[in-house]
């Protein structure tokens, strides 16, 4: 029989070691690329600084696209842009979680989904699309006309992902 506190320490191994490999998972991407944007740049935007997109992003972009949780595809948005988003998210099996939602990058032709986990420093804003005066709410937009911007939203700050007004 193993003592109690041999077992303690083994299960706190296990654990650590399961954690570990979680956050790398997590963090990588799976064609081991950097992300597209760095989730600090958007948690240190301000309440009410309108931040253009395009500069905060590691690698070009012609057009940037935003999925709420528990939005699988993109709806808004029609045309050759909304196509070939919807059919990359399928043939990779996009998951819309609860707690997830992404930023969807399109350069020539080539889409990158980077997946944000809700958390209480970032979070995307849901219900009407009234909540700031600077920005426009729109699913897609050039990478040019980005903007992102914080805002107050039952009693906790969220992103509002847009284009200038």
């Amino acid at each position: 029989m193993i003592p109690p506190s041999l077992s303690i320490g083994r299960r706190w191994f296990l654990l650590a070691s399961c954690g570990l490999l979680l956050a790398l998972v997590c963090a990588c991407d799976p064609n081991g690329d950097e992300p597209m944007i760095s989730r600090s740049d958007l948690e240190n935007v301000k309440v009410g600084d309108v931040v253009q997109l395009k500069p905060l992003l590691k690698k070009p972009a012609e057009s940037v696209c935003v999925l709420h949780p528990h939005q699988a595809s993109l709806s808004e948005t029609k045309g050759p842009l909304a196509e070939t988003v919807n059919a990359h998210l399928a043939k990779k099996h996009y998951v819309d979680d609860d707690p997830l939602w992404a930023l969807v990058f399109v350069d020539d032709g080539t889409v990158t989904v980077q997946v944000f986990d809700t958390s209480e420093k970032l979070s995307l804003c849901r219900g009407p699309r009234s909540l700031s005066k600077e920005i426009q709410e729109v699913e897609c937009t050039a990478a040019s006309d980005a903007r992102v911007t914080i805002a107050y939203r039952f009693g906790g700050p969220c992103l509002l992902f847009g284009e200038a007004r």
